[in-house]
């Protein structure tokens, strides 16, 4: 894991650093648009739950009728945790449908309940 030195060799921070690896996560922005029975059950304020319990952030909106649309923004692997809890939904909700699209990071902080009924 470490680099041999010879004797009297001195120790540099490249000889000690440990083989490359990836340190650093990428971030994704996911656009989520869900159909089904997710209005007026408390989706939303779900959503934001499991969105702070995986470290999400972006936004939740009601859409047309039976659609909530949620960008969201974080590490790929909290994302693929949120993704498979937008699918199960919240309690009193049915999902019939899920659009996933990769979109632009926006950068945003936090995560926001917004109403655009």
């Amino acid at each position: 894991m470490f680099a041999k030195r010879k004797y009297g060799q001195k120790f540099t921070a490249s000889s000690i650093r440990p083989k490359k690896t990836n340190y650093l996560r990428m971030k994704k922005n996911l656009s989520i648009t869900i159909t089904g029975m997710v209005q007026h059950v408390g989706f939303r304020f779900y959503a934001m739950q499991a969105a702070y319990k995986y470290l999400i952030n972006g936004t939740i909106h009601n859409s047309e009728h039976d659609k909530v649309i949620i960008e969201a923004e974080g590490e790929e692997e909290n994302l693929d945790q949120f993704v498979l809890w937008c699918k199960r939904g919240s309690p009193g909700s049915r999902v019939t449908d899920i659009i996933i699209e990769e979109g632009q990071l926006k950068n945003y902080s936090g995560f926001d309940v917004t109403r655009r009924d």
